[in-house]
């Protein structure tokens, strides 16, 4: 009897090479880094983590964004400003990186219902609102962790944080714009 195994294996070479390429350019990205209101630094993390779920599969995507959750927390400074550990996850910030790991998932599921003959303003308009249900649930995260770790009353927090809603729906459009630049030269 023959018990090699013909089943493919879940990740191939090339996937994992991809996973961790994706996995240090983010962490490149989250250095970018400025100070802003509250002890949330503005990132370019956030661009990233459109980035790649606008241009890589489900898989890839999900295994990338978990792969730098799992490096940050185990201590790694790879977190915005060199941070790493887990008390990045259970600090005012940590919301926000748990909701990375909710958008790996939901972008890429929602962009595969985007029609292939969908083309120009109509396509971009879609992917985009896709990419703004990422912003939304990132934020959602990130501040639902800040009201409980702040003991900030939630309506209070969204009205104090809702300035990094405009950013990032900028940044959302970049990585719209650069996911389309870089995936029609990369296929």
């Amino acid at each position: 009897m023959n018990y090699e195994s013909t089943a493919q294996p879940r990740l191939s070479i090339f996937d994992m090479t991809r996973i961790a390429v994706l996995t240090a350019i983010l962490s490149i990205l989250a250095q970018i880094s400025f100070p802003f209101f509250f002890g949330i630094p503005l990132t370019l993390q956030t661009f990233g983590v459109y980035l790649i779920c606008l241009l890589a599969s489900r898989k890839i995507a999900f295994w990338s964004i978990f792969l730098y959750v799992l490096l940050g927390t185990i201590g790694i400074p790879i977190f915005a400003n060199f941070s790493g550990g887990p008390g990045v996850l259970i600090g005012n910030t940590g919301g926000y990186i748990f909701g990375f790991i909710g958008v790996s998932v939901l972008i890429p599921y929602l962009k595969k219902f985007v029609s292939g003959e969908s083309v120009g303003i109509k396509k971009y308009g879609i992917l985009y609102l896709i990419t703004l249900a990422g912003v939304f649930l990132i934020h959602f995260c990130g501040m639902l962790q800040f009201s409980v770790v702040t003991q900030t009353e939630f309506i209070k927090t969204i009205k104090i944080l809702s300035i990094f809603l405009p950013i990032d729906f900028l940044k959302a459009g970049m990585a719209l714009f650069t996911a389309e630049t870089l995936g029609s030269r990369l296929k």
